[in-house]
């Protein structure tokens, strides 16, 4: 059975990645930096096709040699990355509310991925321009369909298990009702069913005595 983190990261499109990144020495330059990040563990590095063991950090990505790589010596990184680091996703269950609930959790998570893309600039990739708003609305939408399917599976356990809740709604359904814009608003209005609003008269009721 898979552990709660692995299964979020599957929920969250995190897997865990391999990658590859090369560079050259200059003979001057004792820092670099992998092209993604975290780090998802220590990476293999080597120069010249010599194992070598620079300071790393697994959050940045950042490799530093004590002496700097000699003029035009290969560098090359080999690494495994994530989006989020296994204490990021379990933060994620954290601030859920709930910690077996691994639709909220994943809702969590899709939000601060939504974050991250109002952060960064757009790019391009193969001559195709990759917008990051367009990015933040799949995010954002991927965490609403979480939330309304954490928040169902909550109310589900509330009723099943005979805790009792208060009238109304919580405030995560009432944020996601508010944005929703697919969402159908509703057709009736506040009072609409007190007898002023009651537009049919007496001739049109139809009674008891007329059904029997």
């Amino acid at each position: 059975m898979a552990e709660p983190i692995d299964s979020l990261r599957v929920m969250l499109n995190d897997p865990i990645t391999d990658y590859t990144d090369t560079a050259y020495g200059d003979g001057v330059k004792t820092t670099f930096y992998t092209s993604h990040k975290p780090l998802y563990a220590t990476p293999s590095v080597s120069v010249d096709g010599s194992a070598a063991s620079p300071t790393v950090t697994l959050s940045s990505g950042k490799l530093v040699f004590l002496a700097a790589p000699g003029d035009g010596l290969l560098v090359v990184a080999e690494y495994q990355a994530t989006v989020f680091t296994d204490a990021q996703i379990q933060s994620f269950f954290d601030v859920s509310g709930l910690g077996a609930n691994l639709d909220l959790a994943a809702a969590a998570g899709w939000r601060a991925r939504a974050a991250r893309y109002v952060e960064e600039v757009n790019f391009t990739a193969d001559g195709v321009e990759v917008q990051n708003s367009t990015k933040y609305r799949a995010a954002l939408q991927q965490a609403l369909a979480y939330e309304q399917k954490g928040n169902s599976a909550s109310a589900l356990f509330y009723y099943s298990s005979g805790i009792p809740t208060a009238g109304g709604i919580d405030t995560d359904e009432k944020r996601y009702q508010e944005e929703d814009t697919y969402r159908v608003k509703p057709a009736f209005a506040r009072d609409m069913m007190r007898p002023e609003f009651d537009t049919v008269t007496a001739a049109q009721r139809i009674t008891s005595e007329d059904v029997r």
